[in-house]
């Protein structure tokens, strides 16, 4: 069945949900209506965001949004990295490449382990600034932006007017907690877990004046014990030490000025990414012969003022981010000292200005932002034995070093205008423009150019291209009742384009194609992704609001849409003459439906509450019209790299007053994705999953005894698989998925 068939199949669901829905609240009282929206901070619905950069309860968002707050966090378990944070959030996948830096979330198949300095699939954004960009660790959240968060909202789907950059699946922000003006404050954790891993962190919030307040963190953890064992020293390699620190002051002289301002530094060593390396079908073996570690040192700066002006509100959000990052890996697991190492140096800039009133039945907003990129990549190759390139031998090993610099800029501007008190129109519209230089210096350790056609200082190896782009979204809600919202939304979608830093070798006479040169030529450049979005969906409220139950379909098309490919020679294979780029991939066709249930349950008596989050996925995608020149690895009709057709994920609280001043809290999580592949070629196939967490703990006010695990049932699985096999010697690797960890923690409270 083609995707547009399913798509039909499954739209006629929402149908018969929203009747349904809107039947059944229909019979509640208006009294009844009124009682739920009065104890609405009680209930699911109570969750106000700034998802539209206004402040709303979330259930009343004509748009896919969720969200959780720092509270659930913790009772979950608490996150610690980008990965830990998708578990917890529906309708978001997390796909690991072949090191940890170079991972990143997902969201509708968007964000497909891109090649280096390429723009993210989604927007990352931490406190409302955009913070993606660079190389390693550049598309994904560090560990320090997930320290003390206040709330983490998703928005899934294009997000043309407010969001845009990037936002081709949607956006992500995390929201750090502020200074508390009224309440001195703070809280002391520490733990211990599995492998010999000792984790703390202290939060103290001292209100300063009326005024004034400051909050001030940090935290460390040090893992001595690891998975994996080295072959050359029979240590463990997987060990990691971390530490970062915080400091934030708020300013409010009055109800019409909030200035927050925010500086943090962390400092992360670890190691890229445990790799398998295996040369029958019936050996895993784990092999290291090269030291490998993993770094990475990052500064936040941030500052965000709203000034009320009485007509209007009048917000900007400053952010300068600074990352330095290596990374030293054994790429194949084989005998001898090599190593391929990457040292990256990058800053980024961040600058919004935007203005937001109500005016009778109108909501509307313009603002413009700007976006500053700088990086820097020296990667070099050691240890690599000479290779014979036709007549010729020659020593692979290089240095390369790319430079990066970026610049872009933004107008946008939303309208919300309500038709009547059920019907509601929003118009939203960013005009982009991106300007982006690269200049590529590669060379062999005797000084000669890696990339003969490329020589440094040559034309081809300094590029620079400019991007423009009007995207756009038309949203209509209509309110059947109180509890019952349908919406339809349109919207576009734009990724600028970018360059490429690994050529492999253009073939010439002498040289064999998919062996020792290209298969396929990586472009030096490749052209903007568009995609325009369809969707309807559907919000609905039972029970006093106590059940929440969205539905939502879509239809999207992307025209010049972005595949990760090689060059027919895996870089992990042959370092020479391998290559990884991005290119334009012809049309690509995804439909998808999305179904979430949220629930507060109190039970009677005295057996206390339940409260869940359920979320579910179905989607199918596929390359149409796919350029001739690319045919050799991605064919029409071929699955959409890393999209998952199936996908659940979970959580469940039960908490319950025990004897005295103490209570019990039992939590639960559940992440599940099955099917797709993991490139564009159709192959390899990803391994299903099923993921389960736990934590139980008892708590007063003050203290908290708690004892979690990730990964309860230890199901180990392949994250990311390189190969075939092409000679006896050559290997196929993979990474393994982490296996179960279980932690003792206290906390004090004040």
């Amino acid at each position: 069945m083609g995707y547009r068939a399913s798509l039909m199949t499954c739209a006629p669901a929402a149908v018969i949900l929203l009747g349904l829905a809107g039947g059944a609240a229909s019979a509640q009282t208006s009294a009844q209506t009124a009682a739920a929206k009065a104890q609405v901070g009680a209930s699911v619905e109570g969750l106000v965001v700034t998802a539209r950069k206004r402040v709303e309860v979330l259930q009343q968002i004509p748009d896919v949004v969720s969200a959780v707050s720092g509270e659930t966090i913790k009772d979950l378990g608490g996150v610690q990295n980008a990965r830990d944070l998708t578990e917890l959030l529906g309708g978001v996948s997390f796909i690991d490449g072949s090191e940890d830096d170079i991972s990143e979330p997902s969201l509708r198949g968007a964000g497909q382990a891109r090649g280096p300095n390429s723009d993210a699939a989604i927007g990352l954004y931490r406190d409302g600034a955009f913070i993606a960009g660079g190389n390693l660790d550049a598309r994904t959240f560090q560990r320090f932006d997930l320290f003390d968060v206040q709330r983490v909202e998703v928005l899934r789907g294009p997000q043309p007017g407010l969001y845009g950059r990037d936002a081709v699946g949607g956006a992500i922000n995390v929201i750090s907690r502020k200074p508390n003006l009224y309440r001195q404050e703070g809280e002391l954790f520490a733990s211990y877990g599995d492998r010999e891993d000792v984790n703390t962190h202290l939060i103290a919030n001292l209100p300063v004046t009326d005024s004034l307040a400051i909050r001030i963190g940090g935290e460390a953890e040090k893992q001595s014990q690891g998975i994996y064992r080295r072959s050359d020293t029979g240590g463990y390699y997987d060990v990691s030490d971390y530490k970062g620190a915080r400091f934030s002051a708020r300013y409010s002289p009055d109800k019409r000025l909030d200035v927050v301002f925010t500086a943090d530094y962390s400092d992360e060593h670890g190691v890229p990414g445990a790799v398998f390396s295996v040369n029958s079908p019936d050996t895993d073996v784990y092999q290291i012969n090269t030291p490998s570690h993993s770094s990475a040192q990052q500064s936040n700066f941030s500052l965000t003022a709203n000034l009320d002006l009485g007509w209007a509100t009048l917000t900007s959000t400053s952010s300068y981010r600074k990352r330095a990052a290596d990374a030293i890996r054994d790429s194949d697991g084989l005998a001898g000292l090599q190593a391929i190492s990457d040292f990256d140096h990058v800053e980024t800039k961040f600058e919004e200005l935007r203005l937001a009133g109500v005016r009778g039945s109108l909501n509307w907003l313009i603002g413009a932002d700007v976006f500053y990129l700088k990086d820097t990549l020296l990667e070099t190759t050691r240890g690599e034995a000479p290779l014979t390139v036709g007549m010729t031998t020659i020593d692979p090993n290089n240095d390369q070093l790319t430079l990066n610099d970026q610049k872009s800029y933004s107008a946008f501007g939303e309208l919300d205008y309500e038709i009547t008190r059920k019907l509601t129109l929003t118009l939203e519209g960013r005009e982009s423009w991106d300007r982006k230089a690269e200049i590529l210096d590669d060379v062999l350790l005797n000084g000669a150019p890696l990339f003969v056609a490329f020589p440094p200082g040559s034309p081809q190896s300094s590029l620079q291209r400019s991007f423009s782009n009007f995207s756009w979204g038309v949203t209509g809600s209509y309110k059947i009742n109180p509890d019952v919202m349908a919406f339809l939304r349109v919207a576009t979608a734009y990724r600028a384009g970018g360059f490429n830093n690994q050529l492999g070798r253009p073939c010439t006479a002498g040289l064999t194609p998919g062996a020792t040169c290209n298969l396929v030529d990586p472009p030096p450049s490749y052209d903007p992704e568009h995609s325009i979005n369809y969707e309807l969906g559907v919000k609905t409220a039972w029970f006093e609001h106590r059940l929440l139950l969205n539905a939502n379909v879509y239809d999207t098309e992307t025209t010049d849409a972005l595949v990760n490919l090689n060059n027919g020679i895996p870089v992990m294979m042959d370092p020479l003459d391998g290559a990884m780029f991005l290119a334009n991939a012809g049309r690509a066709s995804q439909w998808g439906m999305e179904i979430e249930m949220i629930t507060d349950t109190p039970l009677p008596g005295e057996l206390g509450r339940i409260t869940s989050d359920l979320a579910f996925s179905r989607q199918e995608g596929a390359y149409e019209d796919v350029p001739d020149i690319l045919l050799i690895t991605v064919m029409n009709n071929n699955s959409m790299a890393r999209l998952r057709p199936y996908a659940l994920a979970g959580d469940v609280i039960y908490t319950k007053p025990l004897t005295g001043r103490w209570r019990l809290v039992a939590s639960a999580t559940f992440n599940g994705e099955w099917g797709g592949y993991q490139g564009p070629d159709g192959s390899p196939r990803l391994d299903d999953h099923e993921i389960v967490g736990a934590r139980v703990a008892v708590q007063d006010r003050h203290l908290t005894f708690a004892l979690r695990a990730t990964n309860l049932f230890n199901s180990i699985y392949k994250v990311n698989e390189n190969g075939p096999n092409i000679t006896p010697i050559k290997q196929t690797n993979f990474r393994l998925s982490k296996p179960r960890f279980v932690a003792a923690s206290v906390t004090y409270r004040w």
